[in-house]
C-alpha cells in the first residue's frame, strides 16, 4: 500500500494517510522506517514524513460540538458532516418519497438529519445514554423530525425502506447489527453499512467477504462496494492517544468502505 501511494505521488504525511486505505498512523510510520532500512524508499523522505507527523500544527476544534464527546467504550467514531449528508442523500435516493429511513446506532447521522430537508420519515434507534439524551433535546427543539427509540425495545419487522448502520468494525458486532437491520428492512429495501477498508488490519478483506456471505444468508444481495467512501472525524480520545505517541495526524484521516445491500 505505502510503496504504491509513494509511486502515485504522495509526498507528505497528510497525503499518505489520505491515499492509504485507513492504515493507522503508527503503522504508517513503522512501515516507512522498515522500507527505508531495506533501501526501498529514500531515508530522507522517511525522516521528513516522521518529522511532519510530529508537528502539532494548529489546535483542532471538535467537529461535532452539538453532541457530548465520544467515549472509547462506546466504539464511537462519528462521520464527518459531509459524509453524513452524503449517506442521508444516498438513502433518500434509494427510497420512495415519503418512505421510511432507519438510522441504526448512528448519532452523527441523527444530528445531521435534523438540519436537512429530507422528504422521508426518519427513525433513530440508539442506546440509552447521554448522547441519545442530547439528540432527544435537539429533536424537540427542531420540531421532532426524528422518531427515537432504544435498542432494548427491539425493531419493528419490515418497517423501513432503508437502514443505515455503522457497527464497530468487528464481526462480533457486524453480524448481529446486520441481522437486526435485515429484520427491520422491507423486501426491496436497501441497507447501507460501513465496514473497514483493506488497510485497517490484515483480516479486513476476509471480514468484509464474511459479512457479505452472512448478508446473503439473511436475504441481502450486495449491490455496490465503494472503497473509502465515508470520512470519519478523529475523536478526542484517539487524538490524545496519538499525541501521547508524538503523532498529530490531520483530523479526517480515517475513511470507511460503504457496502449497499438490497433485501430480496
Amino acid at each position: 500500500f505505502i510503496s504504491a501511494a509513494i509511486s502515485n505521488g504522495a509526498t507528505n504525511f497528510a497525503t499518505l494517510l489520505h491515499d492509504l486505505p485507513a492504515v493507522y498512523p503508527t503503522e504508517l510510520l513503522t512501515s516507512l522506517d522498515r522500507l527505508a532500512a531495506g533501501g526501498m524508499i529514500d531515508t530522507a523522505f522517511a525522516a521528513s514524513v516522521r518529522h511532519q507527523a510530529a508537528a502539532t500544527g494548529s489546535d483542532v476544534i471538535e467537529g461535532r460540538s452539538l453532541l457530548p464527546l465520544p467515549h472509547p467504550l462506546d466504539f464511537e467514531w462519528r462521520f464527518t458532516p459531509d459524509a453524513a449528508r452524503s449517506l442521508l442523500n444516498r438513502a433518500a435516493e434509494m427510497t420512495p418519497a415519503g418512505g421510511n429511513i432507519l438510522l441504526f446506532g448512528t448519532p452523527g447521522l441523527a444530528v445531521e438529519a435534523l438540519t436537512l430537508p429530507i422528504d422521508r420519515h426518519l427513525a433513530f434507534l440508539a442506546e440509552s445514554n447521554c448522547v441519545t439524551d442530547r439528540i432527544s433535546e435537539l429533536n424537540r427543539a427542531t420540531g421532532s423530525p426524528l422518531s427515537i427509540a432504544f435498542c432494548t425495545g427491539g425493531l419493528p419487522r419490515e418497517s423501513a425502506d432503508a437502514v443505515l448502520l455503522d457497527p464497530p468494525w468487528y464481526l462480533d458486532f457486524v453480524r448481529p447489527m446486520l441481522a437486526a437491520a435485515a429484520h427491520a428492512c422491507r423486501p426491496g429495501g436497501a441497507i447501507l453499512i460501513s465496514l473497514p477498508p483493506d488497510g485497517t488490519r490484515a483480516s479486513a478483506e476476509a471480514d468484509r467477504q464474511a459479512a457479505v456471505a452472512f448478508g446473503r444468508r439473511l436475504g441481502l444481495d450486495p449491490i455496490s462496494h465503494c472503497a473509502l467512501a465515508i470520512g470519519y472525524e478523529t475523536p478526542f480520545f484517539e487524538r490524545n492517544a496519538l499525541a501521547a505517541a508524538g503523532i498529530y495526524p490531520p483530523p479526517h484521516w480515517r475513511g470507511g468502505d460503504l457496502l449497499a445491500f438490497r433485501k430480496t
